[in-house]
């Protein structure tokens, strides 16, 4: 990865969009230190938060772009720098930062009773009750659906 030149940009959504490079470039913005956004030749370019704290330097993504605003990922890159140079964590656990909601045991009850009673054949139905009380309600059941991480899923699928 290539940071641009010692230059400085004004980042805006027009002005990232434009963006286009022939490798990984890193292009810092003028006006909040440690906030840029990370582009790429496929276009898909992601903002990033660097700061250095008590702890070392750490370098965060903040989001996809397209996904949020330049102005919002500014706005949450601050929170991420202040929180780096303070020495915790730049971004609190995902089960913190989500409201109570739809958990994994709702959305399983919801799977087997509208499709898997309705859609599979008696043994695979079988099985597959087996699968969602024996292994997915333990592991993840009381988890609210946004809070489950994918690394959550690999370890369960190992």
């Amino acid at each position: 990865m290539v940071e641009s030149p010692r230059q400085r940009w004004a980042l805006s959504n027009r002005i990232v969009t434009a963006f286009k490079v022939d490798s990984d470039t890193v292009f810092w913005n003028r006006s909040l230190m440690g906030f840029g956004v990370r582009v790429n030749p496929s276009s898909d370019n992601v903002y990033v938060a660097r700061a250095r704290g008590p702890k070392g330097r750490k370098r965060v993504t903040v989001g996809r772009h397209g996904v949020i605003g330049t102005a919002e990922a500014r706005r949450r890159a601050a929170s991420i720098i202040m929180r780096i140079k303070l020495g915790e964590e730049p971004m609190p656990p995902l089960a913190a930062r989500i409201p109570d909601g739809p958990t994994v045991a709702n959305l399983a009850e919801r799977c087997l009773e509208d499709h898997v009673t309705v859609d599979c054949k008696p043994t695979t139905a079988r099985d597959a009750r087996c699968v969602v009380y024996r292994y997915i309600l333990p592991a993840l059941g009381r988890l609210s659906l946004e809070a489950v991480e994918p690394g959550q899923v690999e370890n369960l699928h190992q």
